[in-house]
């Protein structure tokens, strides 16, 4: 199944182009060239295992599942499709811009070659002229197109939403620039997506509902014992490839329960029940909301430290949020451990034995039973746990009180560092609201909340001071640029031309910011086309 990871270091690639570390260069010609790799590079994998050398097969398997990666990477940063995606677009390609369905272009070069990749490693152990061989590879690929569906499927619905609001530009940019504003759609895009989620997953996978029959009995009697309803349960298709179950959505008319073929086909019913009331656990226990609550509080936790300590320095407050959401991401590897022995501990207590999930874990397991994950102690550890807890109650009740006590703390700090944001954002507010009207051209608007009020600072005042004698609002940043160039040749203060510059810059027009600065410092070079409109003011 195609990971997020790799996805990520995508749009990592490009956040190092947008950061300058690429080639401007354009040989988009050896592009095509990197396509026959997946496929040249499975064909040595079956070399290698016919011939017995099953160290470089894995190997080899390895470079195939990050060749993707490695190959937008190559695309983005030396071959120069960052620039010709900016040529394209016709703006800067950085990942701070509204985020819109160019960015699936942008990524392109890696979800075309993770398509070949699925090709490649379907075809790996069969050989094509057998019949039944050929129709095993196009299950096989059908299973990992699906699951990389189901990866892109929520990312682009996220895209496609976005496209839309940024087609209204004082919506956009009031989003962009005013905290609460963004806040408050970051919550609905949040509380969409998890409704959202499930429908999309059960599209874009292979799955269906399972009947009315035994089967479907069983679930339904668990689900009753443990007071907990869904809207369906559903068998997903992965061709044998993985053997899980899950929860997905939010609220009982959203949810729906997942089993994959392979764990319907290896457990029993007994087994079945106790992993479906594992999954319970996770859902009764609020493990997800458990997880979400420390993932707020280190996100808004370290953007406040940033903020106030480093308010000067854009890369030092993001290397506060990068630092305390990589102290997360390891404390959330330990905490989802023992959220996954709660989640035993309640399927035992439900069935009201621990045989049937510690022969669901042992099947699972397999002779992997002694390995551990990040997110998983190994099945002999779960094992052990469940037994000592059949032999002495109180171990299970000190781990739960223990994940009590992170619930309850991270509530507090959740609530803590979102009351704080908020109160942060709202003292921002006046400002934020004047200058978002400043960038939509609303100049009406924004002399207006600086007269309300005294709360804007000094800048923000005398950019409205200066838009107040500009002759209409929605003034494009060419016709400004024009109005200061004729007022500069009347002789206006300097200053006043300059505040006209800037705001044609926040118009769109960045190259007046430096024209602005050029008019009182001549080390500044600004474009071409504007030094021949001004060099003659300036000298």
């Amino acid at each position: 199944m195609p990971a997020l990871l790799p996805l990520l270091f995508a749009f990592l690639a490009l956040a190092l182009a947008d950061e300058g570390l690429r080639s401007n260069e354009e040989q988009l010609w050896v592009m095509p060239l990197l396509a026959v790799l997946p496929h040249l590079i499975g064909w040595r994998v079956r070399a290698a295992m016919v011939l017995g050398r099953f160290r470089r097969a894995t190997l080899l398997l390895k470079l195939l599942t990050w060749l993707p990666t490695a190959g937008h990477a190559c695309c983005v940063l030396l071959l120069g499709y960052s620039a010709a995606l900016e040529r394209w677009m016709d703006r800067p390609i950085g990942l701070a811009w509204w985020p819109d369905l160019w960015l699936m272009v942008a990524i392109a070069p890696w979800l075309v070659l993770e398509l070949l990749t699925i090709d490649a490693r379907a075809r790996l152990q069969y050989r094509m002229f057998d019949h039944r061989a050929r129709e095993h590879v196009a299950r096989q690929r059908r299973w990992q197109l699906r699951s990389l569906l189901g990866l892109l499927a929520p990312l682009t619905a996220f895209l496609t939403v976005s496209t839309l609001v940024g087609l209204n530009e004082e919506l956009r940019v009031r989003i962009e620039h005013v905290g609460l504003y963004a806040s408050a759609y970051g919550a609905a895009l949040v509380i969409g997506f998890a409704a959202l989620l499930p429908w999309l997953l059960t599209q874009a996978w292979d799955t269906r509902a399972i009947p009315p029959g035994p089967l479907r009995d069983i679930f339904d009697t668990v689900a009753k014992h443990a007071d907990f309803r869904a809207r369906a349960v559903y068998a997903w298709n992965t061709e044998g490839s993985m053997a899980n179950a899950a929860i997905v959505g939010l609220g009982s008319r959203l949810r729906v329960v997942l089993f994959s073929d392979a764990l319907l086909n290896q457990l029993n019913g007994q087994e079945l029940a106790a992993v479906y009331a594992h999954e319970i656990a996770h859902a009764k226990r609020g493990h997800v909301l458990l997880f979400g609550l420390w993932a707020l509080a280190a996100f808004l936790g370290g953007d406040l430290l940033g903020q106030h300590f480093f308010a000067d320095d854009p890369w030092l407050q993001s290397g506060c949020v990068l630092g305390a959401l990589g102290v997360w991401f390891l404390f959330f590897g330990w905490l989802s451990r023992r959220c996954e022995l709660e989640a035993d501990l309640f399927s035992m207590r439900l069935i009201g034995t621990h045989e049937p999930i510690i022969s669901a874990l042992e099947r699972v397991g397999g002779r992997l039973r002694d390995v551990a994950g990040w997110r998983h102690f190994s099945i002999a550890q779960r094992v052990a746990f469940l037994e000592s807890v059949n032999a002495d109650p109180e171990v299970g009740e000190r781990l739960e009180r223990t994940l009590r006590r992170f619930f309850a703390t991270g509530l507090l700090l959740a609530l803590l560092t979102g009351g704080l944001f908020l109160a942060r954002d709202a003292s921002r507010l006046p400002n934020e609201l004047v200058m978002s009207d400043l960038i939509v051209g609303s100049y009406r608007s924004a002399a207006e909340r600086v007269d309300s009020g005294p709360e804007a600072d000094a800048l923000h005042r005398e950019l409205v001071r200066v838009a107040r004698t500009l002759p209409e609002d929605r003034l494009s940043a060419a016709a400004i640029e024009q109005l200061a160039l004729e007022r500069a040749q009347a002789g206006a203060v300097l200053g006043d031309v300059q505040t006209l510059l800037l705001l044609g810059a926040l118009r769109g027009d960045d190259q007046l910011r430096t024209l602005a600065f050029w008019l009182s410092d001549p080390s500044v070079e600004p474009a071409e086309p504007y030094r021949a409109r001004w060099s003659a003011l300036v000298r």
